[in-house]
């Protein structure tokens, strides 16, 4: 049985910026997926609770049982009330085989 650690995993920001009150500043979703887009509303789930137009997530999983060693990037979307996507929050981290 291989054991892998993350070597590098730096931290994302997710901004979604609107200077007004609206329903677009309210996030109702935060997801993410690593390395395949599996489509919107398909990642796996970060934030699914009460919207807000201030969501502070500090710490969340992320599964790394079925990835290889190398290189691999982590992504992050959330969606707002009226049900846009954000932009993709990309970064990238290094599992290295112990």
């Amino acid at each position: 049985m291989n054991k892998y650690k993350i070597i590098l995993l730096s931290i994302v920001y997710l901004f979604l910026t609107n200077y007004t009150y609206s329903q677009d500043s309210i996030i109702t979703k935060i997801e993410y997926f690593i390395d395949i887009d599996p489509g919107v509303d398909n990642g796996s789930l970060i934030f699914n609770g009460v919207p807000d137009d201030s969501i502070s997530i500090q710490n969340f999983q992320v599964s790394i049982l079925n990835l290889s060693s190398g290189i691999h990037n982590l992504y992050i979307r959330a969606k707002n009330a009226t049900g846009t996507w954000s932009v993709i929050s990309q970064r990238t981290f290094y599992i290295k085989p112990v």
